[in-house]
C-alpha cells in the first residue's frame, strides 16, 4: 500500500474533484511579470536609468502571493523564477 496508505489511493483514484480560488489567467501574469521584471531593462524612477534588475542590482529571484483581501483567497503564487533552474543565483 506504501507509506501513505489508503487515502493516497483513495485521493489519487477515487474521483473526487478539487477546488481552488486559484486564477490561472492571473498566475499566467504574474509568472510572466516576474520574469520580465528581473531580465528585462526597466525605467527605474529613483535612480533615473534604464537597467535590467538581475544585472543592475543582483536581484536574482522573486516570489509573490496575490490575496482577495476581503475573502482571504489565495488568486495566484509564483516562489521563482525558474523552479527546475541549477544556477546556484
Amino acid at each position: 500500500m506504501g507509506i501513505y496508505g489508503k487515502g493516497a489511493t483513495l485521493l489519487l483514484n477515487g474521483g473526487y474533484n478539487i477546488r481552488t480560488s486559484i486564477d490561472i489567467n492571473l498566475e499566467t501574469y504574474v509568472e510572466n511579470a516576474v520574469k520580465r521584471h528581473l531580465t528585462q531593462p526597466e525605467y527605474q524612477k529613483i535612480s533615473g536609468y534604464t537597467v535590467t534588475l538581475k544585472t543592475a542590482f543582483n536581484v536574482n529571484d522573486a516570489a509573490v502571493v496575490v490575496m482577495n483581501s476581503k475573502t482571504g483567497e489565495v488568486l495566484a503564487m509564483d516562489g521563482s523564477t525558474d523552479y527546475n533552474s541549477t544556477d546556484k543565483e
